[in-house]
């Protein structure tokens, strides 16, 4: 149950029981009040005839006319009716007051409360049919006045889920209570405030990247230098893993700049274009680097797209190179395809070890382990970020052929 229909209907049931406790006790006090009267009416009565000398002469000449019956009762138990007004329906439906005559004998004098009774069970569906009538109005008024406070708060909801719509303008324009208004300016400030610490923070990773890859480019080259001069087998141990660290650096530089970049750019620019012919291409190339690899590919030259092709073949290149290094030469890969009602789904399996089910899990998560190869998780993290820049998602599961699925859903229509 939303908030709306939780706040009108805790107030409509508040008001019914207020409005039907408020009504039970106007009845409750009406019915005492009636009763009390007719007993206060019935004790003036046999204070009137108390203090005659004959109270039973004086009863009968002072209550005729009036509504009330008198019964007179032996001293045996019997009862005489000397005046009945009422036919009794039961002991609840009268009120009576007793004058003891002495001897065993009294004066029994009874009023009808019936008429009060009655008024009582006529007012009861009133106040009920009254009360939830009053419900009714409230909860409609509540909604007029929730409505667009329940449509500010939505709103807000909308822009904490992505903060590219212009849900908070929205807000701003509509006569929402003081505290939203509020919250719709705090949550400005701090999507702002985000905003530019990612900016801040992309920009350094970006800066960082660019200066580290001179250095390190003169060390390698050094290394490499010192690689051909050097004599005995430990020096040139040494220096290969050196050489090692230094590649191994450089390649985490450029996946660090690469990542920058693919988050910082703003659009890209689609085209339509060869799926089959693309595929076909940077596996050509692969070859070049890896001539024992047996890339399969179904995907037709006829398998058109409509994507930015600098960005899908920057996806494939680091999807069949990542085949290439963490593989053995030999393992087998696999590029296919498929579709879906709103998107081609392109699929890279291989035959390699593949991942536990927990790195499984984790596939795709910046600076997570493989566990095995010393990996640092960027490869795949920068796949999975070229195909959400292309409005798109990464899938990671088992293949078939033992090692790693990738399924890249890319929508057939760019965003």
């Amino acid at each position: 149950m939303n908030l709306r229909r939780k706040v009108i209907a805790a107030s409509a049931a508040m008001l019914f029981t207020s409005t039907v406790g408020l009504g039970g006790l106007a009845i409750g006090i009406t019915y005492q009040q009636g009763v009390s009267n007719v007993q206060g009416e019935l004790e003036d009565l046999i204070q009137l005839i108390e203090t005659q000398d004959d109270p039973l002469a004086a009863a009968l000449y002072e209550f005729d006319g009036l509504s009330v019956n008198v019964g007179y009762q032996l001293d045996d138990g019997s009862i005489t009716m000397l005046q009945e007004v009422f036919v009794s329906s039961g002991p609840e439906d009268e009120i009576s007051q007793v004058l003891d005559l002495g001897y065993g004998e009294a004066l029994i004098v009874s009023k009808s409360i019936k008429a009060i009774r009655d008024l009582v069970n006529q007012l009861l569906p009133i106040v009920l049919l009254s009360s939830l009538g009053f419900s009714v109005l409230s909860g409609l008024v509540l909604y007029g006045v929730l409505r667009r406070d329940v449509q500010g708060i939505r709103s807000l909801a909308k822009f904490a889920k992505d903060t590219t719509v212009g849900e908070v303008s929205k807000i701003q324009n509509q006569r929402v209570s003081n505290e939203i208004q509020e919250l719709a300016e705090s949550m400005q400030v701090m999507v702002a405030t985000l905003e530019q610490n990612q900016q801040n923070m992309r920009d350094f990773l970006s800066d960082s990247s660019h200066e580290l890859k001179t250095p390190l480019t003169v060390i390698r080259g050094y290394v490499e230098i010192l690689q051909k001069e050097a004599q005995s087998p430990i020096e040139i141990e040494r220096l290969d893993k050196v050489h090692a660290q230094a590649l191994k650096m450089q390649n985490l530089v450029a996946d660090l700049l690469m990542l920058a970049e693919l988050e910082s750019q703003s659009s890209y620019q689609p085209s339509t274009f060869s799926l089959g012919e693309l595929v076909d291409q940077v596996i050509e190339g692969q070859k070049v680097l890896d001539p024992e690899r047996e890339f399969e590919s179904t995907v037709e030259s006829s398998v058109k797209i409509t994507a930015d092709p600098a960005l899908l073949e920057r996806y494939l290149t680091n999807a069949l190179s990542n085949i290439r290094i963490h593989t053995p030469s030999k393992t087998r890969a696999r590029i296919s395809h498929t579709a879906s009602a709103t998107s081609l789904i392109l699929i890279i399996e291989d035959a390699g070890p593949g991942l536990s089910s927990e790195l499984l899990a984790a596939a795709g998560t910046r600076f997570h382990p493989d566990g095995k190869n010393g990996g640092t998780g960027l490869g795949l993290s920068i796949m999975k970020g070229i195909i959400q820049k292309l409005g798109g998602h990464l899938e990671f599961s088992q293949s078939s052929l033992g090692g790693l699925k990738l399924l890249a859903h890319i929508p057939k229509s760019p965003k």
